[in-house]
């Protein structure tokens, strides 16, 4: 599966250990942050997708390394870790993936450490509603304020590591937090980002569900979930004039599908089950490839598959979504939409 958030970490290691041994004999594998490759009979496999596909040409993604952050107490003299520092965290309990609709919550600190460079401070908790970036999804924003009073610390990226913790990262270059290792802090995500960025990423999930009504058979491979230019990626190139035959119908699809108020579901499943939960083509063809532990599922518009972000309650709360184009990239096609205000 493609989003850490899915599956527990040992999960993946026994997955791509099996790969490994059943096709890269005497070859070892790694873990690289959040991004995982395995090759298979010759063809890479991407992991990096919003939905699960079938294997497909891989390109390493670009991505800045992750930076490194120094512990460092704030003023006051506050301790920087739990346990005198140096351990390893415990992963983040992610609140926002039992409800999308928790803006506010408390948290113990973990750590707070500096950025190295100067790039500002980064603070660890022991659970967050921050959606971390990932998936396609932006992170959220927000602030940080210790219980009691205090300055309210602005917090403008959410990332979450290969083992994972949650990071929320200041103001680059901005002054550090006024709480340490042990406070107890007031977390606010800033709720329209939040609630927009769910319905963008629902939206991401519905064009699937009307690509299969309007009769394509075309298997979902990548979700951008950012605005502007959000899009979803399918395996498998159309013909001009299929792509202007094409558009009509998603467009008369997704609003259906919106008037009709689908609900959309959350579930936690054993991952040898996926089969009985999820569509056909957004998970692996191979039972094999399933892997072991828990998933986490996402079901919008009826159609359900492994996910890790935030979504609307049903898709009536999408309001007008406009099919903006349906392109040719490559041997893929992209579907380009966008959630209009209001």
């Amino acid at each position: 599966l493609c989003e850490r958030a899915y599956a527990p970490q040992d999960w993946l290691r026994a997955t791509l250990s099996s790969l490994a041994t059943r096709f890269m004999p005497g070859r070892s594998i790694f873990l690289l942050d959040e991004l995982i490759g395995v090759a298979s009979g010759g063809r890479p496999v991407s992991l990096q997708k919003l939905h699960v596909s079938q294997p497909s040409n891989f390109k390493a993604p670009t991505k800045a390394p992750a930076a490194t952050v120094k512990q460092s107490a704030p003023p006051g003299g506050a301790p920087v870790a739990a346990g005198g520092g140096g351990g390893a965290l415990p992963a983040t309990k992610l609140l926002y993936q039992a409800d999308t609709y928790l803006f506010t919550a408390e948290a113990t600190v973990l750590e707070v450490g500096e950025k190295a460079g100067g790039g500002g401070w980064a603070v660890v908790l022991d659970e967050t509603c921050f959606h971390a970036q990932g998936g396609g999804q932006p992170a959220d924003t927000g602030t940080l304020t210790r219980a009691g009073g205090g300055a309210a610390w602005a917090v403008r990226m959410v990332k979450k590591d290969g083992e994972g913790v949650v990071r929320h990262d200041g103001e680059p270059g901005g002054p550090a937090p006024n709480f340490g290792a042990g406070d107890t802090v007031s977390l606010a995500v800033d709720e329209p980002p939040r609630r927009y960025n769910a319905r963008v990423h629902s939206a991401g999930h519905l064009i699937d569900v009307a690509m299969t009504q309007a009769g394509s058979t075309l298997r979902p491979t990548k979700g951008y979930h950012f605005t502007p230019g959000a899009y979803v990626e399918y395996e498998g190139k159309l013909e001009a004039s299929e792509r202007e035959a094409l558009l009509p119908k998603l467009q008369a699809a997704m609003d259906e599908l919106i008037a009709r108020a689908v609900p959309s579901t959350v579930q936690t499943v054993d991952a040898t089950a996926l089969g009985d939960y999820c569509s056909p083509n957004t998970i692996p063809s191979d039972p094999a490839l399933w892997g072991k532990g828990w998933v986490r599922v996402v079901g919008v518009g009826g159609m359900v598959c492994p996910c890790g972000g935030t979504h609307v309650a049903d898709t009536r709360e999408l309001g007008a979504v406009k099919v903006e184009a349906v392109k040719g990239k490559g041997k893929v096609t992209r579907i380009s939409y966008t959630v209009l205000d209001g």
